[in-house]
Formats: structure tokens, sequence, C-alpha cells
């Protein structure tokens, strides 16, 4: 990025209080003093459950006390992170599965596998443990958060990922989709790490999701 044009050196995490306005406007709430006033950088969030990515300018800064600064801002350009719901993402990220049993030794033993890619619909893996076509397995990306339920339905030991699995459930599978994408966006953050707090007092963050990587300059 050109040196005339002020930008942020970090990467650092927001929380969302409104979503997109008539004019383009985002309002956030950022840690003190991280967000100076006329700074460009990228922001990475969610809308109703689909990944968005925007170049946006600082156009207030307003000290909000306890730390946190309320921070207004412009989209300058804005898209969709992916635009068909076929489209397929390559992530290689790394999560967690359990086959869905009767057997409660077996719904409960967690394995690893291995992301290589997703779309809405579906998703192409490696597993540490044999599958098979029809199996039906819940994944997750740590144990801490919600799982979805996948069916596979494809095996062929010469691919790279050896299965794919259609998500069992239209709407999880967005979901599961969104948080994917957001784990390769916000992970590792290079000087922040965790910058995420609580909205300033009679202030809601917005529940459409939240997470923003900054431009470096070059």
């Amino acid at each position: 990025m050109s040196d005339h044009v002020a930008t942020i050196r970090m990467t650092l995490s927001v929380s969302l209080l409104t979503q997109p306005n008539d004019r383009g406007n985002l309002r956030l709430d950022a840690a003190s003093g991280l967000i100076p006033d006329g700074a460009f950088f990228g922001l990475r969030y969610l809308v109703h459950g689909r990944a968005r990515r925007a170049v946006v300018q600082t156009l207030r800064v307003t000290e909000a006390g306890g730390g946190r600064d309320l921070v207004t801002v412009r989209i300058i350009s804005d898209g969709a992170a992916a635009a068909r719901a076929e489209q397929r993402q390559v992530v290689g990220v790394t999560g967690r599965a359990r086959r869905i049993s009767d057997d409660p030794v077996e719904a409960v033993r967690a394995f690893a596998v291995q992301f290589a890619d997703i779309s809405r619909t579906g998703v192409a893996l490696s597993s540490e443990v044999p599958l098979a076509a029809g199996d039906r397995i819940a994944l997750e990306l740590t144990a801490d958060e919600g799982s979805v339920d996948v069916e596979v339905v494809r095996h062929d030991e010469e691919a790279v990922a050896p299965f794919g699995a259609r998500f069992l459930d239209a709407a999880a599978g967005e979901q599961f989709f969104a948080r994917v994408l957001g784990a390769i966006w916000t992970e590792p953050p290079r000087v922040v790490e965790d910058m995420v707090g609580e909205a300033p007092k009679g202030e809601r963050p917005w529940s459409g999701g939240s997470g923003m990587r900054t431009r470096r300059a070059s």
C-alpha cells in the first residue's frame, strides 16, 4: 500500500455493533487507540452466516471508556467470499469428527480429520480412521464449537482428500462453511491475539458476526 495512505500494521479483532446501512457505513467496537481516523484496512465479517470481505475507511473514532473505542467506518468495496453455493474453497484446516451412532462409545470417540476444500453444500476431507460411503459423522473445528452432520458420499483412495461428504442440513452447512473460512482468516493473529471484548454499556454486538484482518503496509 502507498506510504501516503494510512493503514493498520497489525491483525486484530473487533465486534460489529451494526450491520451495513444504506450509506455503506458500519459501527465497530475496538480496543482503544488501535484504529486511527482516516485509516484504510481490510474487514472480514459475516452477514446472515455468509462470509464477506471489504475494504473500509475510518470515518470517526469515539472513546467509549474501559479501553474501548467506537469506530464508524465506510465500506469502500465489498464482495461475497463465495459467489455460488457449489463454489469450493481450498482450505487445509484440521478438525475433529465423531461417528453418528447408537453405540455410546462410538458416539463420543473423536478422531482427527483434515478439510481439503469446502463449499456450502459439502466438504472434501481426509481422516485418520477408515470411512466408507454412507457413513454419517459429525464434524467440528474445535471441541467447544457446534458440530455439523454430514454423510460420506465419495471414497477414492487415489485422491488427496479421499472422502467427499454432503451436509445433511443446509442451514447448518452454511454456518459451518462460514466458520471454516473464518478460521482461515483469523489465524494466527500476528500482534493482538484477542481483542474481542464486551460491547460498551447500552450497545449490543450485532449478531451477524465479527472479525477483521488489516491490510499491511508494503
